[in-house]
């Protein structure tokens, strides 16, 4: 894909051969806030809601969701149209919410609709749970965060059953309380702070503590990652280590912002040996997986392949051929040993 990068007035392309720049859980949500507060939406990050009323039996229960939208209800124009939004920046936080199902529970209990929001490629929209939808963000430059974003629904999040779409009075007390002291900061007050009772300290000590942990987390994960390119680096000295494709030699290639970020194969004649295998297994891939789909998964996978084409001929293709709706994005040569 290629755009003209309007701060430099050049064209600039997503190569394959570049790695895609992380993203971050706030970048998500600038994301989310660029593509619906012109929609009429009030995005408010990181809500966190008591189930006062007992929607799940425990009073003392308290749960945060890292982005509440409200607007007004086109369809009844005096109520309010709740999405609660859960942002997965990974499979490892994704994960835990599947193995924890009542985590949302409170959420769509209070909101209109509940999704999940992740980069794309991280959450598969046969896993979300039911009851969710699911919202893919991705940038036009895959390997600059500061790209322009897209944000697509890949499931749509379906209207909850029953009375919902109000906001508890400890939800309105809490955004009065951050209203309030956004203001105060604003005009140069001596705001004081939100948490004025036992229960709000609690969630904040918390919230702090998961956030701890997953510092620690992220710097184990670092180590290790490092730990790892070393030791392939050591093994990579002379013919260098087998592609998991071609078999032919790669070397990673000079180390930038902390580790090795690529590998490469020693010439030209051997990419591009490796590209066309790759891309044949690819395609053999989703050829099988078409013929094992079911017709509702063939559908919704022809549904994302057509939202993502940006070119007739990759719609004449998908019509031709629709087993290319199982395509994966091209993967990079990785060697077999680490």
């Amino acid at each position: 894909m290629t755009y003209v990068d309007e701060t430099q007035g050049a064209a600039v392309v997503n190569g394959d051969a570049m790695p895609d720049a992380p993203w971050t859980e706030d970048q998500v949500l600038g994301a989310l806030y660029r593509r619906f507060a012109p929609d009429g939406w009030a995005p408010v990050a990181q809500v966190t809601a008591h189930d006062d009323e007992g929607v799940t039996g425990d009073t003392a229960l308290h749960r945060r969701v890292d982005l509440l939208m409200a607007r007004r209800d086109l369809r009844t124009r005096t109520t309010l149209e709740l999405l609660a939004i859960e942002v997965k920046t990974n499979r490892y936080d994704f994960s835990r919410d599947l193995a924890d199902p009542h985590k949302q529970s409170l959420w769509k209990s209070i909101a209109t609709r509940h999704a999940y929001a992740a980069p794309a490629g991280v959450i598969m929209s046969a896993e979300v749970p039911e009851g969710s939808g699911l919202l893919e963000v991705d940038r036009l430059v895959r390997h600059r965060a500061d790209s322009p974003t897209t944000v697509d629904w890949v499931l749509t999040a379906p209207a909850a059953v029953g009375e919902v779409g109000h906001l508890p009075f400890t939800v309105q007390l809490t955004l009065l309380h951050r209203l309030a002291e956004a203001e105060a900061s604003l005009r140069g007050w001596e705001a004081p702070s939100a948490a004025t009772n036992e229960r709000d300290l609690r969630g904040q000590i918390s919230a702090l503590r998961k956030e701890l942990d997953k510092a620690y987390r992220d710097r184990d994960n670092a180590n290790g990652k490092a730990e790892a390119w070393k030791q392939a680096y050591s093994m990579a000295a002379g013919d260098g280590l087998p592609c998991a494709f071609c078999h032919m030699p790669l070397r990673p290639l000079r180390p930038g912002k902390g580790w090795f970020s690529e590998w490469k194969h020693l010439t030209a004649a051997d990419t591009e040996a490796c590209t066309l295998i790759e891309r044949t297994d690819r395609e053999d891939i989703a050829r099988t997986t078409w013929v094992e789909a079911t017709e509702a998964e063939r559908d919704a996978a022809m549904r994302r392949a057509r939202v993502r084409s940006t070119y007739q001929d990759e719609l004449a293709n998908l019509d031709a051929e629709p087993w290319r709706a199982f395509l994966v994005p091209r993967r990079d040569p990785t060697p077999e040993a680490r």
